[in-house]
């Protein structure tokens, strides 16, 4: 199994689905492993993933890809993933995921466009809380601004932390 981790991306959605966009899947009995997708964003990442249980063989990638990971098993199938060696500049581009070998082996690909934060949306978040004391609260004005630079979890890891006692706050997506 291979689990990666991503930064920069879309962040819509829900538990990070704004960050895929267009899909495809190819399979064969034979050939040599390729899905095709059309971008729909600029500067979006290309990955894939693929299974051949007919043989362990490694893959030869096609130009401008990196493989990320592939398991030979000793029973004679190979799973990998593969990526695009960097993102695809412009939307509406056709962009292959391929091998060039084997090409006799059944083989099974899905590929997937990974999103970057789209500059053109916009993220609203507020932040809640209470000064105390509240004699030396009243009146006050607090102004949050500039750039979140840490994602929700780890801003409520840091708002939980026993080293702001009493400090009570909420974000809000």
């Amino acid at each position: 199994m291979t689990v990666m981790s991503f930064t920069g991306t879309d962040p819509s959605g829900t538990n990070g689905s704004g960050a895929i966009g267009a899909i495809a899947s190819a399979s064969a009995a034979t050939g040599a492993p390729t899905a095709t997708l059309h971008t729909t964003r600029d500067n979006s990442w290309v990955f894939g993933v693929g299974n051949d249980f007919d043989n362990g063989i490694a893959r030869t990638l096609g130009a401008g890809q990196s493989l990320v990971h592939q398991y030979l098993s000793s029973l004679g199938d190979t799973y990998w993933v593969q990526m695009q060696a960097s993102p695809t500049s412009l939307s509406g581009s056709t962009v292959a995921i391929n091998d060039t070998a084997p090409t006799t082996d059944r083989f099974n690909l899905s590929i997937c466009e990974i999103l970057p934060y789209s500059a053109g949306s916009t993220q609203t978040w507020s932040a809640s809380g209470n000064i105390g004391p509240s004699a030396n609260g009243s009146g006050s004005t607090v102004a949050l601004s500039g750039v979140i630079n840490v994602s929700a979890i780890e801003w409520a890891r840091r708002l939980s932390a026993p080293s702001c006692p009493g400090v009570s706050m909420t974000m809000k997506p």
